[in-house]
């Protein structure tokens, strides 16, 4: 998508406003006010930074995460969580929104269930019957759900295209 990004400096401003002006509300415009909405969380009391950290809850310590350092998300019970090398913090944030504001980069939502980083992943186990289980560096290991395999086939260039 093509935009122009106009900054104007007004000493009266109380706070920052953004304005979006667009002809019509496509795909693209929507992908991109949530993923402003995630980035500028802080500011409607989310628990996203405009640095690209997110905040993280360990008992009552909060802890900024870079996502270079996040194995992986994944539900556990209600909650959503950040797998570390060694710890995991809770998070805010839904599986659906982290998948949205962390799309184009490594991380790939794998399951209903998990969001893996790629860039953390050591090896891989393709089963005959075409299961993908995946071992990440922190000896930790997760399964692709079927429903999922082929957009993970594709990511890692192995997608055989029918004739």
């Amino acid at each position: 998508m093509d935009y122009t990004l106009e900054i104007i400096i007004d000493e009266q401003a109380k706070q920052p406003r953004l304005v979006l002006y667009t002809a019509e509300i496509t795909d693209e415009v929507r992908q991109l006010t949530k993923q402003l909405s995630l980035q500028l969380g802080a500011q409607q009391g989310t628990d996203a930074r405009s640095d690209g950290r997110l905040l993280g809850y360990r008992e009552e310590d909060v802890v900024l995460l870079s996502p270079d350092e996040v194995y992986c998300f994944f539900t556990q019970g209600q909650t959503v969580q950040a797998r570390l090398k060694d710890s995991t913090v809770r998070v805010k944030h839904r599986l659906y929104e982290l998948e949205e504001a962390l799309a184009g980069t490594s991380f790939i939502r794998i399951s209903n269930a998990e969001i893996v980083n790629f860039k953390k992943v050591r090896s891989f186990e393709l089963s005959i019957a075409g299961n993908i289980g995946l071992r990440l560096s922190d000896g930790s290991y997760s399964y692709v759900s079927r429903r999922r395999a082929k957009a993970i086939k594709e990511y890692l260039g192995i997608a055989n295209p029918r004739k």
